[in-house]
């Protein structure tokens, strides 16, 4: 008896070990799926990356539905996804638990202009929410050296309308929660003594993400010499 029992206990131990050397114990799925405002994307790139960026990425292609799925270690991720026409879209902080299938939220790609010049308001990055149909919006406020502004008056509004207002942090970060996503032209308006007002508009929200906008980057000013008016003019490239 005492024999049998080892030679199982044995069995068991070398399957144990071949589990972990192909990795696949390990292993959890990411499920998801990709549109445009109207339809399924098929044929889209996600890119999938650890967090720390030393990883080889993970490479999946849409379905015809528009659905991906990878097989992943558990850890946090940050997705690439892309597709001819369409602006890429990075999503962040992706975290994916040991044996077990993480679903995201749709992710939706807005539709590429020719050439925009660098002005177009689609979000630097998406980040999860969590089982939630409500979305967010959150980002950075600095100055011309790249310093955070802590203070500032951020106001929010939809299609023209004021909805909120909040003060940045120390770190010049602001964040609108429970944002309507169903809402398609959100815009912030943010203001500091010292600086000239800067306007953001036709910010995209969507269910289950927060967009996180690139830095809004506000001009110094002189007591008295704050009028928009007075505000540099920036020229940008062939777009002048």
């Amino acid at each position: 008896m005492f024999g049998r029992n080892l030679i199982r206990v044995f069995v068991i131990v070398l399957l144990s070990l071949s589990c972990r050397s192909n990795g696949q114990e390990f292993q959890s799925i990411l499920r998801g799926s990709v549109s445009s405002l109207v339809e399924p994307i098929p044929n889209a790139t996600v890119e999938v990356r650890a967090r720390n960026g030393q990883s080889i990425p993970e490479f999946s292609k849409t379905g015809v539905d528009g659905a991906f799925q990878l097989h992943l270690q558990p850890g946090t991720y940050e997705l690439k996804i892309w597709a001819t026409g369409f602006y890429t879209a990075h999503v962040r902080d992706v975290a994916v638990l040991p044996q077990s299938a993480t679903t995201l939220p749709e992710v939706r790609l807005m539709v590429g202009a020719v050439a925009d010049c660098g002005l177009s308001p689609h979000p630097d990055y998406y980040r999860p929410l969590g089982e939630t149909k409500l979305g967010a919006v959150a980002g950075i406020v600095k100055d011309q050296k790249g310093k955070p502004i802590s203070g500032a008056t951020v106001k929010l509004f939809a299609a023209g309308e004021p909805m909120a207002v909040t003060k940045t942090r120390d770190d010049g970060a602001f964040a609108f929660r429970d944002v309507d996503p169903s809402e398609k032209k959100w815009q912030i308006a943010v203001e500091r003594n010292g600086y000239f007002e800067e306007e953001v508009t036709g910010l995209t929200t969507l269910p289950g993400f927060e967009s996180v906008g690139t830095p809004v980057v506000l001009e110094s000013c002189k007591p008295g010499r704050c009028q928009p008016n007075l505000k540099t003019i920036h020229v940008i490239g062939p777009c002048a």
